[in-house]
């Protein structure tokens, strides 16, 4: 690899460091902020008077539809095995940590401890979940360091017994 294509990929990693740092941050309930009353209109899927007409669901559904196959098109063949059977799939950081990734929770085998990891966006905007998932995956293989410095920890459950 020449010192210019190397320069050129460290940047790359950089950019990806720096978006998925800025994009998730912790937040102690995990769970999106619920939109305010006055832009919903009940049971039909489209926004108060100002954007009538508009089909906000529709077009959530194909975001989604999106970034699901940006997300695919991030994973390796093993990866993508384990999605496809399971909706999840594990990531192995250079650390040699183990996170198993889902599209509600991050799993982490750290040394012996097993430990729920939150991270979600910090904004009340709709961000397509496979997305978020993404940017966590991202993170992760980019800078574990970060990710884990970011995240709420909770303990998983069988700590308790």
């Amino acid at each position: 690899m020449s010192a210019l294509a190397g320069q050129e990929a460290l940047v790359g990693i950089t950019a990806v460091v720096s978006i998925a740092a800025a994009v998730l941050t912790a937040r102690i309930a995990c769970r999106p902020f619920p939109a305010p009353s006055s832009t919903r209109r009940a049971g039909d899927g489209t926004a108060a008077a100002g954007n009538a007409g508009i089909d906000f669901a529709e077009a959530s559904r194909r975001a989604g539809d999106r970034a699901l196959q940006l997300l695919l098109q991030h994973l390796n063949e093993q990866q993508r095995a384990e999605y496809e059977q399971q909706s999840a799939f594990t990531v192995v950081a250079s650390s040699g940590h183990t996170y198993y990734l889902s599209r509600n929770e991050v799993v982490a085998k750290i040394d012996n401890h097993i430990v729920r990891l939150c991270i979600q966006p910090c904004t009340r905007e709709s961000i397509p979940v496979w997305d978020v998932v993404l940017a966590r995956k991202l993170l992760i293989e980019a800078d574990e360091r970060a990710f884990l410095a970011t995240a709420r920890h909770w303990p998983w459950p069988n700590a308790y017994r």
